[in-house]
């Protein structure tokens, strides 16, 4: 009986738990896009494939990504590369990965955006919202 109940508070442990909350050290690495993320954003047909890495002392490089997955629309740059900081953190209780840019297409700039993240430790994924927040999503998986 008693290892019946120890189970059942295990059990019940485990299911209260879900995920942990994301850590910096789970996203050290490059980052590209997911098998089922879209060729075309917008009115844009991606060309190169977009990608960013994110380094262990905080920083971060970013190529060839459309501006519309930043900041929701269009601009004068469609395709932004940058570098800048970046840290783990929450934002309407939801983790995220924020980008702190310092430099946009080779031109000093102060900007910053967020990454939502999904999934549970070994299985993360990155992803920006495709307009409307809960609608399709452009992901990134972690590159092995």
């Amino acid at each position: 009986m008693k290892n019946a109940i120890n189970l059942i508070f295990l059990v019940a442990a485990l299911f209260l738990a879900g995920c942990n909350t994301p850590k910096q050290e789970e996203f050290f690495g490059k980052w590209i896009p997911e098998n089922n993320s879209p060729g075309i954003v917008g009115n844009m047909v991606i060309e190169k494939q977009p990608f960013f890495i994110l380094r262990n002392d905080g920083t971060f490089v970013m190529k060839d990504m459309p501006n519309m997955l930043l900041y929701g629309f269009s601009s004068q740059s469609d395709i932004v590369s940058g570098e800048g900081k970046w840290v783990v953190g929450k934002y309407s209780r939801a983790s995220v990965l924020f980008l702190e840019f310092e430099k946009v297409n080779n031109a000093n700039v102060t900007s910053a955006t967020q990454v939502q993240i999904s999934g549970c430790e070994k299985k993360r994924n990155l992803y920006f919202w495709l307009g409307e927040e809960g609608g399709p999503r452009f992901e990134f998986k972690k590159e092995e």
